[in-house]
């Protein structure tokens, strides 16, 4: 009896560990799956108003975000919370990739080691003391990822990223996605196309 009852423990144990909720689940404090209106209170809340508000988005300026002042956009697909976007912009363009490896820092606090790439095109490299250009005119990738856990198991299903990259125009966008409602927007855009041809 004693063996069966231990064995059954940590079966649960397994369980529990298993269905743990992905890391990624949230973006600045909403759940992926809230709704538009729900996302709209809490920033109501906190003291911002959007900027800019369609059916399938809602962006806010100046909100607070690791010490800076930063515009957010919170993305929805069928009124659920699928991805969450920070832009960061920094004073000066010499500044850009520093802020960028300190954003980096800031994340790999809470969610650990991300896989960096730093990838540049001809004619430019690493250390060539023209990184910036190299960014400006799309010659340099400078990409950071972090994946969550699979949620439910071995049933495929991938889990949510967390990316952080400069992009030539001299900002840094810091990106979360729930993994399962990006395949449903990737679905219904590819529909979309099909409807077309």
């Amino acid at each position: 009896m004693k063996k069966l009852t231990a064995i059954l423990l940590m079966l649960m144990a397994i369980r529990v560990a298993v269905a743990q909720e992905d890391p990624i689940s949230e973006f600045y404090g909403m759940k992926f799956g809230s709704t538009k209106a729900q996302v709209m209170a809490k920033m109501t809340n906190k003291g911002y108003k959007p900027k800019n508000n369609n059916p399938t988005s809602l962006m806010y300026e100046e909100v607070k975000f690791l010490n800076k002042e930063v515009d957010m956009i919170f993305k929805f697909v069928d009124d659920e919370l699928f991805e969450g976007i920070v832009l960061f912009t920094p004073d000066l363009e010499s500044q850009l990739i520093r802020m960028y490896r300190s954003i980096s820092d800031d994340v790999r606090m809470k969610y650990g080691k991300g896989q960096d790439f730093e990838i540049y095109d001809y004619p430019y490299e690493k250390g060539d003391g023209h990184e910036l250009t190299a960014i400006r005119i799309g010659k340099a990738q400078f990409t950071t990822y972090w994946m969550g856990q699979n949620t439910a198991g071995t049933d495929g299903k991938e889990p949510n990223t967390i990316s952080l990259e400069i992009r030539p125009k001299g900002y840094i966008a810091l990106t979360y996605q729930d993994s399962a409602r990006v395949d449903k927007v990737i679905a219904r855009q590819n529909s979309e196309k099909m409807e077309e041809l």
